[in-house]
């Protein structure tokens, strides 16, 4: 078996094992719809991320810079200009919805970080469509 395809093997093992084991864990504990949604979409994250670093040649800019994976000086600066929006623009925004999560009492106080981690992933993956369209 080659190098290749033996880490190819793990990355998915890894996805796998690794989304059964929260997706039990969410579906035994009492508020299990949130978090489950929140760790399909991380699990589905991780595998694009696992895929961007074995194969980047074949990778799009798009999942380069969700990867993190940086062939060239181009994606490095794509990775900063995202890094910057998303520091002007989510973490202000995710403060405003914690404070109007527990001012409203829209929420419990315990869900405040999933509204918080909500508001990041989207900001970073709008920042990101954004840069592309501009670069």
């Amino acid at each position: 078996m080659s190098t290749t395809s033996q880490r190819w093997l793990l990355a998915s093992g890894l996805v796998l094992i690794g989304g059964a084991f929260t997706a039990f864990t969410f579906w035994i504990s009492a508020n299990w719809v949130m978090p489950t949604l929140l760790a399909a979409v991380a699990w589905f994250g991780l595998w694009r991320v696992f895929r961007t670093h074995l194969r980047p040649g074949e990778a799009s800019d798009s999942e380069r810079l969700a990867a993190g994976k940086r062939l060239d000086e181009r994606d490095r600066a794509l990775n900063r200009r995202v890094f910057a929006i998303v520091g002007l623009v989510a973490l202000p925004l995710s403060l405003v919805c914690s404070y109007a999560v527990l001012l409203f009492d829209s929420l419990d106080a315990r869900q405040v970080v999933h509204a918080q981690f909500l508001v990041v992933m989207l900001a970073w993956a709008m920042a990101g469509g954004h840069v592309l369209r501009r670069h």
